[in-house]
């Protein structure tokens, strides 16, 4: 179930959140991205894809006009152009969880709008709807579109699925857990490290960080509650045993710290061999 913190009626980028609501029953709160950060962020992705298409275009250009085939040139770097153009934004999305440089420098991001990792399908489909939204010009279509949305959702946004939201700003992994509750059985474990690295998604990380940020802010009765559906949901995504000694809350905090450390350097070598 999602929900926002508008008024009925009202744009919920206007409020600035979305609300998820996990099977487990377990909520977390994107920070929707307003119309601003979005503009900065196609400025940004449009310089770049027009260097690229002027870099392909003179080397490919240049090398088939030399070659004496100048009708060639120019069908072949028009078709570059519409490549790197729409599949600029639809492989960086898909393979980069939903962000182009863009979008990085803006700190915002594209999820479906369950609040899950976006497909490469949505990718493509958000992206080749974008010829729309750019209508009649400088996205005057998509503009409005995101002006008058609950969710501040273009016309690619509506067709795919996705919402774009704000990238959350976590601390250092290790300010997640107190010193005295820290378990190195679990934080020095290469292979469950990997296994949470692998297994978990992007929104469920984002999950486990926002539960060890906001935790001091629930009251008891709801901290506990939360915590335990928590580490039920996260040992049974992971066919992990929580350890008997160790309560709900440490348990979901050490996740949360091992999730967002940073990958050992001799395991990031290896995986760059592989």
């Amino acid at each position: 179930m999602i929900g926002s913190g508008a008024l009925r009626g009202t744009p919920a980028w206007l409020s600035n959140t979305m609300t998820v609501s996990t099977p487990e029953a377990v909520e977390f709160t994107y920070d929707l991205a307003g119309p601003s950060h979005r503009l900065l962020a196609w400025l940004i992705d449009t310089m770049i894809s027009f260097a690229l298409i002027a870099v392909v275009w003179m080397i490919v250009v240049l090398a088939l006009m030399s070659a004496g085939m100048p009708g060639t040139a120019e069908a072949v770097g028009r078709t570059l152009a519409f490549a790197i153009g729409g599949g600029y934004y639809i492989v960086l999305e898909a393979l980069s969880h939903g962000q182009t440089p863009g979008k990085k420098v803006m700190g915002i991001r594209v999820l479906d709008s369950r609040g899950f990792r976006i497909t490469p399908a949505q990718a493509a489909i958000r992206n080749l709807m974008r010829a729309v939204d750019l209508l009649p010009f400088c996205y005057l279509v998509g503009g409005i579109s995101i002006l008058c949305s609950r969710r501040g959702l273009r016309l690619g946004d509506l067709a795919a699925g996705t919402v774009v939201v704000r990238v959350p700003s976590i601390p250092a992994p290790e300010s997640f857990l107190p010193p005295g509750q820290r378990e190195e059985s679990l934080l020095g474990d290469f292979s469950l490290g990997e296994r949470v690295r692998r297994v978990l998604l992007v929104q469920e990380k984002d999950l486990l960080a926002s539960l060890a940020v906001r935790r001091d802010r629930l009251d008891e009765r709801s901290r506990m509650k939360i915590f335990e559906a928590a580490a039920t949901a996260f040992s049974n995504r992971l066919s992990l045993m929580r350890p008997m000694t160790m309560s709900a809350e440490t348990f979901v905090l050490h996740l949360a710290a091992i999730a967002h450390a940073p990958r050992p350097a001799g395991v990031r070598a290896a995986a760059v061999r592989l």
